[in-house]
């Protein structure tokens, strides 16, 4: 078989409109991995959130969380691989966000944070099933060590924060976006390629023997490493672009039918 392992992303790609799995993309899953096949999830979601999902832990496989600023075995929670922002560097990053007046959203220790409980921190929280915590103080917070940042915003107000960090040209951070109101910034080493070349030789796996999916511009970055690139339907034109198959919409388990296509 030439595909030993399939990377994929969540919201937008795995997960459908509903935030849900649907049970016949679990049991196409499920055949395959009984085929030897090994599934993976890559998300910008963190590990709390994507344990909240039975069938990912069951999956046996370690999730990469935070953009890959974290591999974790979801079942047992050991951490395989972990990578956070410079103390420094993100006490500045977390004091320019607030400047621009964004909402900070930030993860550390498997928490989220915020600096305002706002519509944008409350609806963030009830997508990552967590309650912020509110946070003051943006030296004790960087000092406590930040895995993910995110300054949230309006997709026209992202847009101008990303051409903002362009002109700092700030070396030790990696930043995208996982929605157009999301920028996310993360340790310049950590991104969804790095932690799925990172999975791939834990299990003896070249990036040619691995099919990664997805929808957004974070997912690029595995797109480009991967044997075998695939977009959903729901991808922007941009994403599609760049990827060797376009598979079905989320809404219509098209994870499911690209495993059928390439694993069964």
């Amino acid at each position: 078989m030439r595909y030993k392992l399939v990377a994929m992303d969540m919201d937008g790609t795995l997960l459908n409109s509903e935030k849900q799995i649907t049970e016949y993309t679990q049991s196409v899953i499920n055949k395959a991995c009984k085929n030897g096949v090994k599934f993976a999830v890559v998300s910008g979601r963190s590990t709390p959130s994507l344990s909240r999902f039975e069938f990912l832990k069951n999956l046996g496989t370690p999730a990469i969380a935070y953009n890959g600023g974290k591999i974790v075995e979801l079942d047992t929670g050991k951490v395989l691989f972990e990578k956070g922002l410079d103390a420094d560097i993100a006490e500045k990053l977390l004091k320019m966000g607030i400047e621009r007046g964004s909402t900070i959203c930030c993860w550390s220790m498997d928490k989220f944070y915020t600096d305002k409980l706002d519509d944008r921190s409350e609806r963030y929280g009830r997508l990552s099933g967590m309650a912020p915590t509110l946070f003051d103080d943006c030296h004790a917070i960087a000092q406590q060590g930040l895995t993910k940042m995110i300054w949230y915003d309006t997709a026209e107000k992202v847009q101008e924060n990303i051409k903002y960090l362009d002109s700092l040209n700030i070396d030790s951070i990696n930043y995208c976006t996982s929605d157009p109101r999301y920028l996310e910034i993360m340790n310049k080493e950590v991104s969804k390629a790095e932690s799925l070349k990172k999975l791939g030789e834990y299990y003896g796996i070249t990036p040619d023997e691995i099919i990664a999916v997805g929808d957004g511009e974070n997912d690029l970055s595995m797109l480009s490493i991967a044997g075998l690139s695939v977009a959903m339907q729901n991808a922007s034109d941009f994403v599609k672009e760049h990827c060797d198959y376009i598979t079905d919409t989320n809404d219509n388990d098209g994870v499911a039918k690209m495993v059928e296509k390439y694993c069964l």
